[in-house]
């Protein structure tokens, strides 16, 4: 696994490819594995981030341990910390 990051939620209601392509740039994840944890299904990020390699959309409640592991940075929104702490001690 690799860091974690906290997204404050602004910007991840767009269904553009780029403006995820340019978020994961910032975190210099181009053609990294990335790992996107959201509080809620969002069909605009999962339409924006579809065709990007390495990127991985999932909700707080569907994501495991392994998933985690596999990435080189885990992006949480803010909303999808709690969700996600709780989604993680039921898998322990």
């Amino acid at each position: 696994g690799g860091a974690i990051s906290v997204l404050d939620g602004q910007g991840l209601d767009s269904n553009k490819t780029r403006v995820y392509a340019g978020m994961l740039k910032a975190f210099g994840l181009e053609g990294r594995k990335a790992l996107v944890v959201l509080a809620s299904r969002n069909e605009n990020m999962l339409l924006g981030t579809r065709n990007i390699q390495g990127a991985r959309v999932v909700t707080a409640s569907e994501v495991n341990t392994y998933d985690i592991m596999n990435a080189n940075r885990v992006l949480i929104a803010a909303d999808a910390i709690a969700p996600l702490e709780s989604t993680l001690i039921k898998q322990s």
